[in-house]
């Protein structure tokens, strides 16, 4: 399968993550089911992204929510997630310095959020 662009790439990839995940248990060991909210939340959140940050990996949570993963090379990384309920919890390591922290979103992204994706590939 092709795609005419990585937004549309990484839609698939949320969409098949649900589709497995959306049942107690999926991972073995009493996963959290992944719920429609959170996914529509996830499905939001990626078509707010801004088209010159790089789109990220697409993983569930055994919590139940959706992450967002984006990895540059050894000792860069940064990770958020949602559940539905317009909070993004999100983790960070940027050359042994981490960060971690949680915001509120409603229309927007939190400026924080785009800012730390930028700052992997700066």
């Amino acid at each position: 399968m092709t795609f005419d662009r990585p937004l549309d790439e990484v839609l698939t990839s949320l969409s098949e993550v649900y589709k497995e995940c959306s049942c107690t248990d999926w991972d073995g060991y009493g996963a959290v089911a992944v719920t429609p909210d959170a996914y529509e939340e996830a499905k939001r959140i990626i078509e707010l992204l801004p088209s010159s940050i790089r789109m990220p990996e697409i993983v569930p949570e055994p919590t139940g929510e959706i992450g967002f993963e984006w990895r540059r090379g050894r000792g860069r990384i940064f990770i958020m997630s949602v559940n539905g309920t317009h909070r993004i919890s999100y983790a960070g390591i940027f050359d042994g310095k981490e960060t971690h922290g949680s915001e509120y979103y409603e229309k927007t992204l939190p400026s924080v959020v785009i800012e730390h994706v930028r700052r992997l590939y700066s």
